[in-house]
């Protein structure tokens, strides 16, 4: 299929969640499947001539982008589900990498399909949803992936990864750790007509029980995602009125020791089970908000009122202001906890100052 041209000086304003007023020199929009392989070809071309990197697009809820951006960009933009049934219950779903993250989910718990629900109403679209592994209320999306298929950006050529070769970790996966070496194309999930909803997260039987589901045993995918769905509503503000790119911080990991040594200081941190024997997890924004971070103004950004992970653009900030008050925040959190925070977001011509 034949590519669109590339557009240059293009406003990237729409096309990031924190509404920051950036520009890309150079940006090639990728809408079919077909074109993958001429886009990245024609990207590589243009990167050459540069002496620069190529930068790769989705939906712009995971990133910050620099005022000016002079990589070329891929923006993707390929949509399309697809549902075959496998043996006994089990289904494949592929879905192409631009398709919004959030409307896959609604589709597979509308057909009734378990595995994804618990992962509703996360922004962003399919191709970057394996990148950072996202999670949300017990549940991750390696626990459901089938295949990824990415190309290369070094020689254009397809590959197709098991869900063990996408070694994944916590909000981590080869594709975070290879950055800059591969786009994803599609995802491909192996959900079931069977399953038990998982509600053990805190607030998620509450949420049902609004919904007037009071046995939350009995609630289908698409009850657990709408309740989760708007669990989220309720507790984090909307990009489409506040610019927000959700939550900025990883939870921090730490040894079990040095879980005993901080609770000893602090009684009252929580401590959640950690992603193997011998380490906890906290919560990132239990750690801001005790440090007085929550509803802070920084200048054109701040710190959510509703929720202290996440980072908020009132109007007229960029991501330089962003990543200084990030620092802050980190600064103050590692000098009372002794905890280092990582960030979340992915920077696109930005600097690192965390």
């Amino acid at each position: 299929m034949t590519l669109p041209l590339p557009l240059t000086r293009a406003s990237l304003r729409d096309h990031n969640s924190f509404r920051f007023a950036a520009e890309a020199s150079w940006l090639l929009r990728v809408t079919h499947p077909d074109q993958f392989a001429d886009a990245v070809s024609m990207a590589r071309h243009q990167a050459r001539s540069q002496n620069a990197d190529i930068a790769v697009l989705g939906g712009g809820s995971n990133v910050l982008l620099a005022e000016h951006i002079d990589d070329p960009i891929l923006q993707i933009a390929t949509r399309g589900v697809r549902i075959r049934a496998l043996s006994g219950n089990d289904w494949l779903v592929h879905a192409e990498a631009g398709e919004p993250w959030h409307h896959l989910v609604e589709h597979c718990a509308t057909a009734g399909l378990w595995g994804i629900e618990n992962l509703s109403l996360i922004p962003g679209t399919v191709g970057a949803a394996p990148i950072q592994n996202i999670g949300a209320y017990g549940s991750e999306i390696a626990h459901s992936v089938h295949q990824v298929a990415a190309i290369n950006l070094q020689d254009a050529r397809s590959h197709v990864f098991t869900a063990a070769e996408c070694a994944f970790g916590y909000r981590e996966s080869r594709f975070k750790r290879e950055a800059g070496q591969w786009l994803i194309q599609s995802v491909t999930l192996r959900l079931s007509g069977e399953g038990r909803p998982r509600t053990d997260y805190p607030g998620v039987e509450a949420a049902l029980s609004d919904a007037g589901i009071d046995a939350p045993e009995m609630a289908s995918p698409k009850d657990v995602a709408d309740a989760i769905a708007a669990i989220r509503r309720r507790k984090l503000p909307d990009p489409a009125q506040v610019g927000n790119a959700g939550s900025f911080f990883k939870n921090p990991h730490i040894t079990d020791e040095a879980a005993l040594k901080l609770v000893q200081t602090n009684p009252h941190i929580p401590l959640f089970t950690g992603p193997q024997p011998g380490w906890r997890k906290l919560s990132a924004a239990w750690l801001i908000e005790a440090c007085g971070w929550k509803g802070h103004r920084h200048g054109e950004v701040g710190v959510s009122a509703q929720h202290a992970l996440v980072l908020v653009n009132h109007g007229a900030g960029s991501a330089s202001d962003i990543l200084s008050l990030a620092a802050l925040i980190a600064d103050s959190v590692r000098a009372r906890f002794g905890v280092v925070l990582e960030r979340e977001p992915v920077l696109l011509g930005c600097a690192d100052r965390t």
